[in-house]
């Protein structure tokens, strides 16, 4: 059994999380454990998986101690804070890699756990290019090939439409009736499955299983106000894919619509905060700018940027112009208005729990009293009073006269609330050409570098670095372009990418070149010479700017882990940390497209709340890019713990299963055609 006995736990060493907690989950049992933000629910949780260590008492899995992680699965309740890898197949085979089982049997597992979960079409998908509900599939399906004894799932299906709730709900009936203990965090009660209810680290009662739950009631009938501003979208086109032909929003509407229908993308066309490719959004008229209209985003962690939840608040009211005393008035009347403590308001928003920090979220929002809003799933991870307490909110703005457009997975939430709905289709797959990429960012395909052995095109890629600046100029050079020219060909990389890829460095090589042509010292002058020679250089550095995009945009972050610890190998029995290296590698490599995307975030939150950071003299946006760093290093840190724990959660340490097999005659030839290619451009 799953077993909690007389656990308490604090994370200051002062006051206690959670207070004398047992519980007991046995194989084949569905248990639901239900309670208010803040009650301890997810502590409970990282607690059964070994993620925390009691401060007393104990937990154990059939009577053990020690490997929780590999015992307990643990799925999360935003899935992107539990992917590690960039390819679908890659992140079902974390885990079982880091078990050290062979390499047929990690194959094996990952195609169970996608067929189990209906996901195998997605294999060789990206993992950032899914919709949330094919994502929360992938972390399950990552989780289950690791074949634990039991499943906790931390309020897994919050976030997801009706089809992919009841797919979840499948998948964790089959689990149970496999023999698997299931452990469920809800907000929401679940036939069939047992209920423990926690209250302030406590638990306050339990119920057994219930074949049928009571009939929800309807919720209270408000008479619509008369809502006198018009929020307006007329034919608008975004990325290709979503069409709007003209709405208005008047009063309190709700969006609806099955996941990838585009609502979060229509939530953010309709706050200005992305342009549409064609049509228009207009508030009373008026073209709508960044700040006129409240924005909450899906998930409250995305919109959140401050030190402390009472900077965070205040921040729409101190970018629309409030003073410093007038903008904290107006954040601690959001936050009253929100059911936030006086005692959150010093914390930081990262600190508190799921639903405490959607409120925080939802207050920063409301606190700069614009004349329309925009909640993208705003009661996802509310308890019961709080979505309550936010329906009501809600209705309330719009009898105060503002449009208010939710966006919702769960529209009998609002039923006798809300004055209107539109219904969203499902919307066309946004062609890959359509979505911005970091260069070099891995793009699956199937051409002849993709299919070519990562070892083979690390060591070529090594042989290119070399003969890039050893080739003599001007024919050794065009030797070495020309490899190029053939590397981005078979790779189907545009040679535009590696001007992308040159442009972070663009200002310090053309003050290279210039430096180096004009002679300040001495006679005076031009130098043709000096010119020549800084020409050559940086024609050297795009040269290997574009094999190692080449390179990196067709091979998975996983691959090039396996291909460093596979030619590193002999350096471990020297004690070298190679699966440390090859690891940290691969990391480094998934961080840079997540630095972009972080990057995009906070400039994204803050534009929503009013922050002008493209307007003004040069001073004025490097002031409000100096806004952008301090958030950006804080949010990349809490990225990398996140992703540290969850590559914790599925018994990480430092060595894997390589999947790589022998080398195959298509990289032996490769490595003798560069081999060949790097001399004769060397001795030109």
């Amino acid at each position: 059994m799953l077993e909690v006995r007389d656990v308490c736990f604090s994370f200051d060493g002062e006051r206690n999380v959670l207070e004398h907690v047992s519980l007991v989950v046995e194989p084949g049992e569905h248990v639901v454990l239900l309670g208010p933000n803040g009650s301890g629910k997810s502590t409970l949780a990282r607690l059964l998986n070994g993620s925390l260590v009691p401060s007393s008492g104990c937990v154990r899995v059939d009577g053990r101690t020690e490997e929780l992680a590999r015992l307990v699965g643990y799925v999360r309740q935003d899935p992107r804070n539990q992917i590690v890898s960039a390819v679908v197949s890659d992140e079902v085979a974390f885990g079982p890699r880091n078990l050290g089982l062979p390499r047929d049997e990690v194959l094996r597992r990952v195609d169970e756990a996608l067929e189990a979960c209906g996901i195998s079409p997605l294999r060789d998908r990206m993992t950032s290019e899914l919709s949330g509900g094919q994502q929360q599939l992938v972390a399950i399906a990552g989780v289950l090939a690791m074949r634990p004894r039991y499943l906790v799932l931390d309020e897994a299906t919050s976030m997801l439409d009706p089809a992919s709730r009841e797919r979840v709900a499948h998948i964790v009936d089959h689990l149970v009736a496999s023999g698997l203990g299931v452990l469920e965090i809800a907000h929401r009660r679940k036939a069939g499955a047992r209920e423990v209810f926690l209250d302030r680290g406590r638990i306050s009662y339990q119920l057994p299983a219930s074949a049928e739950l009571p009939q929800k009631k309807t919720p209270r009938s408000v008479s619509p106000g008369c809502s006198q501003r018009g929020l307006s979208v007329s034919n608008a086109t975004v990325l290709g894919r979503l069409r709007l032909v003209s709405q208005d929003f008047q009063g309190l509407v709700l969006v609806t619509g099955p996941s990838g229908a585009g609502k979060t993308t229509l939530a953010r066309v309709l706050a200005g905060v992305l342009a549409p490719d064609s049509g228009e959004v207009t508030l009373d008229g008026c073209r709508v700018r960044p700040g006129d209209v409240g924005l909450a985003f899906q998930r409250p962690e995305d919109q959140l940027f401050c030190d402390t939840v009472l900077d965070d608040i205040a921040y729409g009211p101190r970018a629309h112009g409030l003073d410093e005393e007038e903008a904290l008035a107006a954040a601690r009347t959001a936050a009253a208005r929100l059911s936030i403590g006086e005692e959150l308001l010093d914390r930081s928003p990262f600190a508190l729990s799921g639903g405490q920090m959607r409120r925080v979220a939802l207050a920063g929002v409301i606190a700069a009293r614009p004349r329309a809003y925009v909640f993208d799933e705003p009661t996802a991870g509310l308890d019961a009073r709080g979505v309550r307490e936010f329906r009501d909110l809600a209705r309330e703005l719009a009898d105060e006269g503002a449009t208010v457009v939710v966006i919702t997975h769960d529209p009998e939430e609002w039923d006798g609330v809300a004055d209107a709905s539109v219904e969203l289709a499902p919307a066309e797959p946004c062609p890959p050409a359509s979505r911005p990429r970091v260069p070099g960012a891995y793009v699956p395909g199937n051409t002849l570098v993709h299919r070519l052995d990562a070892r083979a095109k690390l060591v070529l890629l090594l042989i290119a670095t070399v003969a890039s600046f050893a080739a003599p100029a001007p024919w050794g050079l065009a030797v070495v372009a020309a490899g190029l020219a053939v590397a981005l060909a078979a790779s189907k990389t545009s040679p535009a990418t590696v001007l992308l890829g040159l442009r972070p460095a663009a200002i310090i090589l053309l003050l290279s070149l210039v430096s180096n042509a004009v002679v300040l010292i001495g006679q005076p002058g031009f130098s043709l010479a000096g010119l020549t020679r800084s020409a050559v250089v940086i024609c050297r550095i795009a040269l290997v700017v574009g094999f190692a995009l080449s390179f990196s945009a067709t091979t998975a972050p996983p691959a090039i882990a396996d291909a460093i610890a596979s030619l590193l190998a002999p350096l471990g029995r020297l004690g070298v940390p190679v699966g440390s290296i090859a690891m940290s590698s691969s990391i480094a490599l998934r961080f840079t497209p997540l630095t972009v995307e972080e990057v995009e975030r906070i400039r994204c939150a803050q534009r929503a709340r009013g922050a002008r950071l493209d307007e003004g003299g040069l001073t004025a946006r490097l002031r409000s890019w100096a806004q952008v760093l301090v958030p950006l290093v804080v949010g990349l840190f809490r990225r990398a713990d996140e992703l540290a724990s969850a590559m914790c959660d599925r018994c990480y340490t430092g060595e894997q299963t390589a999947l790589l097999g022998r080398l195959a005659t298509m990289g032996g030839a490769a490595l003798l055609g560069g081999v060949l290619w790097a001399i004769a451009a060397m001795l030109l």
